[in-house]
């Protein structure tokens, strides 16, 4: 018998100014194999990507995307690849914006100062650099470099309004960022140096390509870290943690949510419970239900369910 097919996970963007977002989406969506799941966001700013499938389709998926922007056009990453697909669908679309800064020009990379994983550690430990957590509150939540500072963001179009009160670009000449996967901080970072930053540091691959190439016994991240998919946040092995999320608002809940008194498995948790009514909590274990009564024939029963912001790496 032959070697099993090898399965992939690809994770990556290119910020890049890209012309005809559908007609390059179009053209990936007809080669597309039926192995593949995951997104693949087009925009006039560039790509983003989070895919999972077999390599050769993974491969094939990005042919016309090399046409357009060449082997070096576009990074990414291949990261350890669960057997059970991470996502639902395959999702290819072209948006009018990746990441979008309200009320700020489009802005490509410029010229990154990507620091490598391996480099991190020195920039953490160095006072006079302020490390931003560039992620939503809720994925700081999750986990973080303790000498990071959590601006506390709802949504990453709040972030301008946090450095005006926070960081001042005469005094904090040098600072550092960091995200899931890397597109945040090239956004970020293009716009901190319009805004006179002299110098802002981005952690080359963000917290995935930190978690994958330091390794675990060294590693200075603490929890899990939160990523978009269905296994919801990952250790420091790259492997599913124990976060979960809430399914009527999607937040992810800690085991010690979980144990709380507003926690109802399908219906609510902490965070949502004052929120509902009596009809909105029937409705949602009805929904519980027939997502379980689905799951037993075998059956995929894919409920309207809220969405984060920001749904980027």
């Amino acid at each position: 018998m032959g070697a099993d097919p090898e399965l992939a996970l690809w994770t990556g963007f290119a910020l890049s100014p890209l012309a005809d977002p559908p007609a390059l989406a179009a053209a990936c969506r007809e080669v597309a194999k039926p192995s593949l799941r995951g997104t693949l966001h087009l925009a006039p700013e560039g790509l983003n990507f989070t895919l999972w499938g077999l390599e050769a389709d993974l491969q094939a998926v990005f042919e016309p995307i090399k046409a357009r922007l060449g082997e070096e056009g576009y990074r990414r990453r291949a990261l350890p690849a669960p057997k059970q697909a991470p996502f639902r669908r395959l999702k290819i679309k072209a948006r009018r914006h990746l990441i979008p800064l309200e009320g700020y020009p489009e802005l490509g990379p410029g010229s990154p100062e990507r620091i490598a994983p391996a480099a991190w550690h020195a920039v953490l430990d160095d006072p006079a650099i302020p490390v931003i957590d560039l992620r939503n509150d809720y994925e700081v939540a999750v986990g973080t470099f303790p000498e990071a500072l959590n601006p506390q963001t709802e949504a990453f179009s709040d972030f301008p309004t946090w450095v005006a009160a926070h960081l001042d670009p005469a005094r904090d000449r040098t600072v550092a960022i960091f995200c899931t996967g890397g597109i945040r901080c090239e956004k970020a970072a293009a716009w901190m140096r319009t805004q006179g930053f002299e110098s802002v540091l981005e952690l080359d691959g963000g917290v995935l390509g930190y978690l994958a190439e330091v390794p675990e016994a060294e590693q200075r991240w603490r929890g899990e870290c939160f990523v978009f998919d269905e296994r919801v946040a990952l250790t420091g092995a790259l492997t599913p943690g124990e976060t979960t999320l809430c399914h009527g608002c999607r937040r992810p809940l800690s085991p010690q949510d979980r144990q709380s008194n507003g926690f109802e498995e399908g219906v609510s948790c902490p965070y949502c419970i004052d929120q509902l009514s009596a009809n909105q909590r029937a409705a949602r274990r009805e929904r519980f239900r027939q997502v379980g009564l689905a799951q037993a024939r075998g059956d995929s029963h894919l409920a309207p369910q809220a969405q984060h912001k920001d749904k980027v790496s």
